[in-house]
């Protein structure tokens, strides 16, 4: 029996969609509307995206590696465990809310603020680890706090295991 439409699309666990040329921040709400299933989307490399916003309610991993227009993410996933920003060298902005995030990838986001990551570590209390590398406006001092931050959220994780 054929299924109605859009029922596939509910039922789907991954989206890849690396290099895509076309898809722009217009198009993600519409590919996560109807994806309710949806737990990995992977848009690695996708150059039209300057601010998407993202919200899934079952999300665990987003990968939005080398998206070099990048400028501004919002990110509002509950059960969201990894998300990986390495080289969106234009991010500026980050809004998250998602409290399950563990793992948080921004190596070479060089315009990266202070302010972002000191967000991301409020709105992300589990979080432990935290690739900053490459991410020049850090100051040696929030450095120390997102050290602080990732060392007592994995003791928390083992203890809780």
């Amino acid at each position: 029996m054929p299924r109605p439409a859009g029922s596939a699309a509910a039922s789907l666990l991954l989206v890849e969609m690396q290099k895509c040329r076309t898809l722009d921040d217009t198009a993600v709400p519409r590919l996560l509307t109807g994806s309710g299933a949806l737990e990995l989307l992977n848009l690695t490399d996708c150059q039209l995206l300057n601010a998407p916003t993202v919200v899934a309610a079952r999300l665990l991993t987003l990968h939005l590696y080398n998206c070099l227009q990048l400028h501004a993410l919002t990110v509002d996933c509950p059960r969201l465990e990894t998300i990986n920003l390495t080289y969106c060298s234009k991010l500026t902005q980050l809004c998250l809310a998602c409290p399950k995030l563990t793992t948080l990838l921004c190596a070479g986001c060089k315009r990266l603020p202070e302010a972002a990551i000191a967000a991301a570590l409020v709105a992300c209390p589990g979080m432990y680890t935290f690739d900053l590398k490459g991410c020049n406006q850090i100051s040696v001092e929030t450095l120390a706090t997102v050290e602080k931050h990732c060392r007592r959220a994995a003791s928390d994780a083992d203890s809780s295991k």
